[in-house]
């Protein structure tokens, strides 16, 4: 009997560990799916900006990433500045549809502001940011008419650029449920002022040109 006893405790004992040790494998592996499921929306970002589906890629790895260029392993070191920035902003924009499912990322009101994410790049990534801007600015409204962007930026070669992405937005929700406005205002004196955005792309491109002159 006391043997019996015994064992019968010990047995129940080996259940509980076994049943933390299931409860800790599922918890894991749900990290693991929510790290695979968060590096393929940021490697779809990344994709936009640089233009190429293997250019810079993370890979899940033990609930971390790492990070793989055309194939091959990069170390975080050999990362230029503004590879970490373009992760960086691909990064934020992952973060608004975490949880959440596929489609409906941006469901929620959201108010979304962008301090200069163009300006310290060269120009090849500009053309990716803006595009990828574009592509977020897009699913973001469409998603729910009540959310905002902000753009700020202190470069007026940069703020031409945007408008012509907004403006490529609105001209293609033109007349539907998900039309938006865009106002264009300068922080000057302590105080914002609507900014007219009339100015020619080579008036802005001579100023830029001055203001380094």
């Amino acid at each position: 009997k006391i043997e019996l006893v015994t064992a019968t405790k010990e047995l129940e004992q080996l259940i509980g560990k076994r049943s933390k040790l299931e409860d800790e494998r599922r918890a894991e592996e749900a990290k693991m799916s929510m790290t695979d499921l968060a590096a393929n929306v940021i490697n779809d970002f990344l994709a936009n900006v640089f233009f190429d589906n293997s250019r810079f890629v993370l890979v899940p790895y033990a609930n971390v990433y790492k990070i793989e260029s055309h194939g091959k392993p990069v170390r975080p070191h050999e990362i230029s500045t503004g590879e970490r920035n373009i992760l960086a902003l691909c990064y934020f924009f992952s973060e608004g549809g975490r949880m959440k499912s596929e489609g409906a990322e941006d469901s929620d009101p959201q108010y979304v502001i962008l301090d200069d994410p163009v300006s310290s790049f060269d120009m090849e990534n500009r053309v990716g940011i803006c595009s990828l801007i574009r592509d977020r600015a897009a699913h973001i409204l469409e998603s729910n008419p009540d959310s905002l962007i902000t753009v700020m930026t202190h470069d007026a070669g940069i703020a031409a650029e945007l408008k012509h992405t907004f403006d490529d937005l609105n001209e293609a929700y033109k007349g539907t449920q998900n039309a938006f406005f865009t106002d264009y205002l300068e922080l000057r004196d302590g105080a914002t002022y609507l900014l007219p955005m009339k100015k020619s792309r080579y008036s802005i491109l001579l100023k830029r040109a001055f203001d380094y002159a």
